[in-house]
């Protein structure tokens, strides 16, 4: 519950719905597999669960909506959930057996099977102890960090004069980095550029890390 209750500290509820939501992981039904019924679906566990979360935001003095999905999938049941009641943040607390990263990259896997229009969702999952660590699922914009920002402003002011007068923005720069590094990739150099992408994300465990 402790991501539920960081959630609930900070959300607005006069600007931001909050959906508590269990999801229900079942085995795939074989051929002639009934359907669950709607009691099926809401078992004692299910009561304990929401009359805990409901406890939670009364104490806040914050409403929350509570609903369950069955899948066959934890990931693509939380996405499609997500994607049905038009979410923007979905908020986990961590798994007892698989890393935070490997979360974060499994989501964005299953994300990438949604269904078109796919929605861009914040994804937050919180530690016991309130730590929160923030991926964006879909094209988001990258969060840099202070030493890519000053690598972006060299080259910038490193270039600027060679295209005068034409004005060069830092977008430009990035825009013809990205390029470049696309037809490196399909060009022979994949392998190299794999190598370097290995090394910098060793490097960077070395150093608290940041979520792009």
């Amino acid at each position: 519950m402790y991501n539920l209750a960081a959630i609930l500290d900070r959300v607005n509820p006069r600007q931001q719905d909050l959906d508590v939501l269990h999801l229900r992981v079942l085995g795939r039904a074989g051929s002639g597999g009934q359907e669950l019924t709607q009691e099926d679906l809401f078992s004692v566990n299910e009561q304990e669960l929401f009359t805990r979360a409901l406890s939670l935001a009364e104490k806040r003095g914050k409403p929350v909506h509570l609903a369950v999905a069955p899948a066959t999938e934890k990931w693509d049941g939380i996405l499609r959930a997500a994607q049905n009641l038009q979410s923007s943040t979905i908020a986990l607390g961590m798994s007892s057996w698989r890393a935070i990263a490997d979360e974060a990259r499994i989501a964005g896997l299953a994300w990438e099977t949604l269904p078109e229009p796919r929605p861009q969702l914040t994804l937050e999952i919180y530690s016991p102890t309130g730590q929160e660590h923030i991926f964006y699922l879909g094209p988001h914009a990258p969060r840099l960090t202070n030493k890519e920002i000053d690598l972006l402003h060299g080259i910038w002011l490193e270039l600027s004069n060679e295209v005068a007068p034409k004005e060069l923005h830092h977008h430009d720069v990035v825009h013809v980095a990205l390029e470049e590094l696309s037809k490196d990739i399909h060009d022979g150099r994949r392998q190299e550029i794999v190598d370097a992408l290995r090394k910098h994300l060793t490097d960077i465990r070395k150093r608290p890390s940041s979520s792009d």
